[in-house]
C-alpha cells in the first residue's frame, strides 16, 4: 500500500511539474527563448526544483542557474572526478546547454568565440550570476517540448516511466503533453512575448508550431538560411504571439553529429541571422549583457 501511494505521489508530482516549469530555466521575460525537444541523460529526472535553484513567479518557482546551483553542481561533480577536471564536470559539458549558450551570446553580442565562456562559466562574481546563461535576469529562457529525459528521442518506454507518469506508452505521454504542457507553453509565450523563439530539432516542426500557437496560415517561412558547415536550412516564421518570431534550426546537442548544429561557424551564422530577423532592435539586446560596467 505504501509503495502504491508513493507511485501515485510521483505521478502527481510529474504532472504538476510538467504543467508548471519543469524543464524550463532562465528568465521568463528574456527576449530569447530556446526550445529543445526533450532533455538528455539516463534515469528519470525529478521535475521539482529546490527553492534555492529558482526565483518566485506568481506563487510558483521558476528554475534558474543561480550561484547555488552552479556551486552545488561543480562540488558534486568534483567529488566524482579529480578536481583538476572541474571544467569537464556536469553542466559545463552538457551539449544542449553549452551550444544554446553560444547561440544566445551570439545573438546578444554578435560574437561567440570571445564571450561565450564568460557568459557560461561558473566562476564569475556573484553579482553577475543572474545575468549569465540560465540566470533569472539574463537574455535567455531555455525549455523543452517534452519534460522527461531520454538519451535519444527513440528510446523505448519502460516500466519505470509507467510508474513515474501513469502513462502506458510514450505515445500516451506525448499526447498528454501536447494537450496540457503545450497549453502551458503557449500561455507563457503569449504573456511574455519573447522577440525570438528558437526551436532546435529537425523533424519536430509541427510539435513546435503547436506548442507556440503558430496559426496554420503563418507557417510559411518568411526568411531562410543555409548553414555553411552543415549545408542544412533554417527558417523563420511569425509566431502566434504578437511581437514574437519563431526560428526553426537543427538540434543543438551532440558535438560531431552531422545533423546537429554545433560548430562555432554555424552557430555564429545562425545567431547573426536571428539577431537581424528577430522582433527586437539589436541595440536593445545590449541591456542584457554585460549587466554592469
Amino acid at each position: 500500500m505504501r509503495e502504491e501511494h508513493a507511485m501515485v505521489s510521483d505521478q502527481c508530482a510529474f504532472r504538476r511539474g510538467a504543467t508548471e516549469f519543469g524543464e524550463m530555466w532562465g528568465n521568463l521575460d528574456a527576449p530569447i527563448w530556446i526550445c529543445g525537444i526533450e532533455p538528455g541523460g539516463e534515469g528519470i529526472h525529478d521535475l521539482r526544483t529546490p527553492s534555492e535553484y529558482s526565483y518566485p513567479y506568481k506563487g510558483q518557482s521558476v528554475p534558474c542557474w543561480s550561484r547555488r546551483f552552479r556551486d552545488d553542481n561543480l562540488r558534486d561533480a568534483c567529488r566524482e572526478s579529480d578536481a583538476r577536471d572541474r571544467w569537464r564536470a556536469r553542466y559545463v559539458n552538457w551539449p544542449f546547454c553549452r551550444n544554446s549558450a553560444k547561440l544566445a551570446i551570439g545573438i546578444v553580442a554578435g560574437d561567440v568565440d570571445s564571450q561565450w565562456r564568460e557568459y557560461y562559466r561558473p566562476d564569475l562574481p556573484s553579482h553577475r550570476d543572474d545575468w549569465c546563461y540560465g540566470g533569472s535576469k539574463g537574455a535567455v529562457l531555455c525549455l523543452n517540448l517534452y519534460p522527461l529525459n531520454f538519451s535519444s528521442t527513440d528510446v523505448e518506454w519502460s516500466s519505470a516511466h509507467v510508474d513515474a507518469t501513469g502513462f502506458a506508452s510514450k505515445d500516451d505521454y506525448r499526447e498528454w503533453c501536447q494537450k496540457y504542457r503545450f497549453d502551458r507553453i503557449r500561455s507563457l509565450a503569449f504573456t511574455h512575448r519573447p522577440a525570438a523563439i528558437v526551436c532546435a530539432g529537425g523533424g519536430w516542426r509541427e510539435d513546435f508550431m503547436s506548442a507556440f500557437g503558430v496559426p496554420c496560415g503563418a507557417q510559411q517561412p518568411i526568411s531562410s538560411l543555409t548553414l555553411p558547415d552543415m549545408r542544412r536550412s533554417c527558417e523563420a516564421v511569425d509566431a502566434g504571439a504578437a511581437g514574437s518570431r519563431m526560428f526553426l534550426i537543427p538540434h543543438l546537442s551532440r558535438t560531431g553529429q552531422p545533423r546537429h548544429l554545433w560548430t562555432n561557424n554555424d552557430l555564429i551564422t545562425a545567431a547573426v541571422w536571428i539577431r537581424r530577423k528577430m522582433c527586437m532592435p539589436p541595440d536593445d539586446l545590449a541591456t542584457f549583457w554585460p549587466p554592469c560596467g
